[in-house]
């Protein structure tokens, strides 16, 4: 009987103590929630990693959406606003992963990457591929939405732009497939891009948007345009191929004499000749553009010469992938570094004056005002307006990806010729492609020696003399360094 009482009793004294301790299981201890706080940095990188199951070893994917404006009217710059698609443009994806990390390429068929941080968060937050790992590369097209245009007409077709980047990405990341790597080179032919800026008979300098070459010669180009074009095959066994091309050449302002039409410029049939005669998927990576344009751009040729220049091109990357060699995959290394350029201040008077052009009403007015105060254009007043605006430095973003013997080096700028090859030259990499208006957009960088001549691309820069060099050589370094860690 004293047994059962025993019994009873401790089964009064434990039942309570075993549901106290149920309890305390559940909720966490003060301890582990000064834990959770410290650790909260920690979860959020956690989250931002991509949440999907990469194949093993290297793989690509291909995507790409039809994101032209149909049934909006968007703006194709300041002043113009477009309402017709001739030519569809595109938003283009090409996922890479290395079986642990993954990458997104994008390139885009509009006129910058000025909305760049909005395209990242987007895709991140639909993808949860890290915000680094993302590459927005323009084609720099006049001939599509300019996404510094903050006016209502674009507000709708934006919300569906954006859409469809997610959805381009996510399309990319399914369609991984293991992959070999195939690099090339060829040169285009003569008569296909130049130099724009260049030195008259009387040693002064000029360049095709001050002046016409018929009717002030030209005595020396400033330096000889980069006709290397570059590209990097991706063959997926039972999947169509993926052949990434880098050239470099300012789009042509196609149909800049009817600001009312949207088209994808040269790239249109570039796009269409090298998918139809070599049946790939296509992606277009804009290199060297501050300084380099078709030759059809001579003799107030300005707006020909886009459809006849893409078709001649076909031949080109025909003519690499026949010279191509194989080319090893190895990790994605990725590095963003962000480089505090130096901006270029006026006088408080020439600020003035500059606000005081920009005031004026009527172009004649303007204009007037413009030659009085001695400015080189209206380009160069909104230049010293905007460089007043800034701080004494601004932040540019430089984003570096490799993998094996391939890498990317980018800048969110229209990179000049020579920067462009030197960067090329200085890189360790098999392959490199160097990428204008990348994760950003700051307008012109011209080279150290182009300040010296001046011109419409220097009066226009935001930044001193010599900032693209630090940015190549920013570049380099980064490259140096993945490559020594391989």
């Amino acid at each position: 009987m004293k047994r059962v009482l025993f019994f009873l009793l401790a089964l009064t004294i434990l039942l309570p103590l075993a549901a106290c301790g149920s309890d305390l299981e559940s909720t966490p201890a003060p301890a582990e929630k000064k834990t959770a706080v410290k650790d909260e940095a920690a979860q959020k990188e956690t989250e931002n990693k991509a949440q999907v199951s990469l194949p093993k070893g290297f793989s690509t994917g291909f995507a790409r959406t039809d994101v032209s404006p149909y049934g909006y009217s968007v703006r194709m710059n300041s002043t113009s606003t477009a309402t017709t698609v001739k030519d569809p443009i595109f938003a283009t994806c090409v996922a890479v992963s290395d079986g642990e990390q993954i990458a997104l390429f994008f390139s885009l068929d509009i006129r910058n990457t000025t909305k760049a941080e909005q395209m990242i968060n987007i895709v991140n937050k639909a993808t949860k591929v890290p915000k680094e790992n993302m590459f927005f590369t323009a084609t720099h097209n006049h001939s599509g939405p300019d996404p510094t245009a903050s006016t209502s007409d674009v507000t709708h077709w934006y919300t569906d732009f954006y859409k469809a980047l997610s959805k381009t990405a996510q399309d990319a990341i399914a369609d991984l497939t293991p992959t070999e790597i195939y690099v090339g080179k060829a040169l285009s032919p003569a008569g296909t891009n130049f130099v724009r800026r260049y030195r008259r008979a009387d040693g002064s300098w000029d360049g095709i948007h001050n002046a016409n070459t018929s009717t002030a010669p030209v005595a020396a180009y400033e330096s000889e345009a980069d006709k290397e074009l570059r590209t990097i095959r991706f063959e997926r066994g039972d999947k169509k191929d993926i052949l990434m091309v880098n050239w470099q050449a300012h789009a042509a302002h196609a149909l800049s004499s009817n600001h009312s039409v949207i088209t994808a410029d040269f790239i249109t049939n570039f796009r269409k000749g090298v998918e139809k005669e070599m049946d790939v998927h296509f992606a277009y990576f804009q290199g060297a553009a501050g300084d380099i344009n078709f030759s059809s751009h001579m003799n107030d040729k300005k707006y020909d010469g886009w459809e006849e220049i893409g078709t001649v091109l076909v031949d080109v990357a025909k003519e690499s992938v026949a010279s191509e060699t194989p080319a090893e995959s190895g990790k994605l290394q990725i590095t963003k570094s962000v480089l505090a350029g130096t901006v270029r201040k006026e006088t408080a008077e020439r600020v003035k004056n500059a606000k005081e052009v920009n005031k004026a009403s009527g172009d004649g007015e303007k204009e007037a005002l413009t030659a009085q105060y001695g400015f080189a254009s209206r380009y160069e007043v909104s230049a010293v307006i905007k460089r007043d605006s800034m701080g004494e430095t601004s932040d540019l973003p430089l984003y570096c990806i490799s993998f094996g013997d391939v890498a990317f080096a980018s800048a969110p700028f229209e990179m000049f010729n020579t920067n462009g090859v030197a960067l090329r030259a200085a890189s360790p990499y098999k392959m490199t492609f160097n990428c204008s208006y990348t994760n950003g957009a700051c307008g012109y960088m011209p080279s150290y020696e182009a300040f010296n001549h001046g011109g419409y691309e220097v009066h226009t820069c935001y930044f001193t003399q010599g900032t693209a060099e630090a940015c190549v050589d920013e570049c380099v370094r980064i490259l140096n360094e993945h490559f020594a860690n391989r």
